[in-house]
């Protein structure tokens, strides 16, 4: 079984960078052996350069349409030339864009699965028993629902690369059609995928809803993902759950002239 874990991001503060810092470290403990793929959309390098597990590693910009080369072990970093925007600010679909750049590697380098976990969010199970399970039980798409909004939760997609070319998913999605006030991308992803996609009772939560006062550390005790974290201090706890407790975060740690 060929697979590998990507992830769309836009870093716009420290924030962030810190937070796909923690995303690297989380997934290259919980799931050694995977590959991962961080699709850019044009971050400003300055925010780039905070990120420690980006020190020795190549940044490939490649434009839209230009075939992204075969992985290297561990972390792979691919920018956009430019950054596209979203639907929300200027009514282009750039997750879409990016998103679907994934879907297409995948297909052009022959894997059999595509994990997409999202590097601004924290998933802390190992996939590869997912994976087994979805061979086994020949699943073309799997994902947790994001209860409070009412749709799949499209950060975390366990994804056959084969059942994807075979839908025409990206001709399907066609994120350059992609308008605000159509449907979103969460129910557009859930439309396309239709009756293959099996939603998963994973325990975790887009912490942005306005009805609740927000995710408890009490809570992410017995949660397996988190974003869009209302304190930062709330992913640092997620990582000493599975990390332990003397990981320390990225901004917190002293560096050695």
């Amino acid at each position: 079984m060929r697979a590998f874990i990507f992830g769309t991001i836009y870093l716009q503060d420290p924030e962030k960078a810190e937070l796909v810092q923690m995303w690297v470290e989380l997934m290259q403990r919980v799931n050694p052996g995977f590959d991962l793929l961080v699709l850019d959309s044009f971050s400003d390098p300055f925010y780039r350069a905070t990120i420690p597990a980006l020190q020795n590693v190549e940044v490939i910009t490649l434009p839209e349409g230009a075939p992204l080369p075969p992985l290297k072990p561990g972390l792979n970093w691919v920018d956009f030339p430019e950054n596209m925007g979203s639907l929300e600010y200027n009514n282009i679909d750039g997750w879409g864009r990016a998103f679907c750049r994934g879907v297409q590697f995948a297909i052009d380098q022959g894997y059999d699965y595509a994990v997409n976990i999202e590097p601004d969010m924290l998933f802390g199970l190992p996939v590869a028993p997912i994976l087994e399970d979805m061979q086994h039980h020949r699943l073309g798409a799997l994902a947790p629902f994001a209860h409070q909004y009412g749709f799949m939760e499209n950060t975390i997609m366990f994804l056959d690369v084969k059942y994807l070319k075979d839908i025409d998913y990206i001709g399907k999605y066609d994120w350059r059609a992609r308008r605000k006030g159509r449907d979103k991308p969460e129910n557009w992803c859930e439309e396309i995928l239709g009756k293959e996609l099996f939603f998963k009772n994973w325990h975790g939560k887009r912490d942005d809803c306005r009805d609740d006062d927000g995710v408890t550390f009490e809570q992410l005790l017995h949660m397996d993902y988190i974003m869009h974290a209302h304190d930062q201090e709330l992913y640092y706890f997620f990582m000493m759950k599975y990390l332990g407790a003397d990981w320390v975060p990225p901004s917190q740690r002293r560096t050695v002239a």
